[in-house]
Parts: C-alpha cells; sequence; structure tokens
C-alpha cells in the first residue's frame, strides 16, 4: 500500500515539473467519445457493435439463456481488468 502511494506522489511531482515548463497559452483538452449499439437477437443473447468490432452476450441457461457467450457482467469484469 505504501509503494502504491509513493508511486502515486512521483507522478504528480512529475506532471507539476512537466506544467512548469509549458507556455501559459498552451491548453491540453482531451475529449472521449465512444458510440456502441446492442440489439437482441434471441432469448438473452445479445449483440453489440463499438469501434467496428462485433461482441456477443447471452446468459447462463438457468436464468433463461442458452450460454453461448460471456454474460454482461463478465464483460464488466474484464473492463476493470483491462
Amino acid at each position: 500500500m505504501t509503494q502504491g502511494r509513493n508511486l502515486f506522489r512521483i507522478k504528480t511531482q512529475s506532471l507539476d515539473r512537466m506544467e512548469e515548463h509549458m507556455a501559459e497559452d498552451v491548453h491540453i483538452k482531451r475529449e472521449i467519445v465512444l458510440e456502441a449499439d446492442a440489439e437482441t437477437l434471441e432469448k438473452m443473447r445479445k449483440e453489440g457493435h463499438a469501434r467496428g468490432f462485433t461482441v456477443y452476450c447471452d446468459e447462463a441457461e438457468r436464468t433463461g439463456g442458452e450460454n453461448t457467450a460471456p454474460p454482461p457482467l463478465a464483460y464488466f469484469g474484464l473492463s476493470l481488468a483491462f
């Protein structure tokens, strides 16, 4: 836990130094746009599209799906791991 705090402080200090060397009229603006859509195929199976990629999700048989793809919660868990 202490190592994480130290690492955070190091990053903060290096950002402060970078800001000192930047001209006052330079502003960094970042914008992230995510477009995605999803549709129901059959029962609990869904198809989703984002940035040209297609993903599928489904639920287990015990909850009304056919277990043909990971459930939506598994994708959420993966996003945290990434």
